[in-house]
């Protein structure tokens, strides 16, 4: 059984003569535990199939299902309730708070779930032990290399022990040594953890490490 279903979904921007379509007719299943790649050069609509597989934006045309039911009807504060409960999010940029700490940043999730501050602290210092920052638990994004930013990201999007990670460029600002050794870890939590993933990214090497990858070309999506 499918966990995401994407059907036939178009998007468009705007209207009449200035209407700009990104996504036109583009299907996609990702199953439970399968890790799928998108790739396409940039302005090919990749980041916005990840926010409407991921309930942040809406197709202008098609469904989107998750473990399959429709989400097509269901309110803003239904969508944004189980998109914190299945998915879990990372970017180029790792866009922590930056104001907290990195413990504070990897907690947040779960207190927005409503989950108990100690459970939440527990679960936050395994994560953060996986990724190999339990020393910098009290240090603010600013004080934290790239890397370790990014890895500190990767802890909060697994906080809530999502069935969906979506992931966008997760590696594209990193050099490449850096980025070599977070998709390592990136790759076996995901294993661990037993997540579906679909990401988007320019780099075929990584894009090469995943179960399927799909081409996005002027809003068409295909088998690679």
């Amino acid at each position: 059984m499918s966990l995401l279903d994407i059907k036939s979904v178009s998007k468009t921007y705007g209207l009449g003569e200035g209407a700009l379509t990104v996504l036109s007719g583009a299907d996609l299943i990702l199953n439970k535990g399968e890790r799928v790649a998108i790739v396409g050069q940039s302005g090919s609509g990749k980041s916005t199939l990840l926010h409407i597989a991921g309930l942040l934006d809406k197709p202008t045309v098609g469904e989107v299902h998750l473990n399959n039911v429709s989400v097509d009807d269901f309110s803003d504060r239904k969508r944004s309730a189980v998109r914190n409960s299945t998915f879990g999010f990372i970017y180029q940029t790792h866009h922590l708070m930056p104001d907290f700490t990195a413990l504070e940043n990897v907690i947040m999730p779960a207190r927005i779930a409503g989950m108990s501050q100690k459970d939440a602290v527990t679960r936050a210092h395994e994560l953060l032990a996986k990724v190999g920052l339990s020393h910098r638990l009290s240090h603010r994004p600013s004080e934290l290399s790239g890397g370790e930013g990014q890895r500190v990201a990767i802890a909060r999007a697994l906080m809530n022990k999502p069935e969906i990670l979506l992931a966008d460029e997760p590696t594209g600002s990193l050099d490449p040594d850096n980025a070599d050794s977070v998709f390592d870890l990136f790759e076996s939590l995901v294993k661990d953890e037993g997540m579906a993933l679909l990401m988007v990214t320019h780099n075929p090497d990584l894009a090469k490490r995943c179960d399927r990858v799909l081409h996005l070309d002027h809003g068409h999506l295909t088998q690679s």
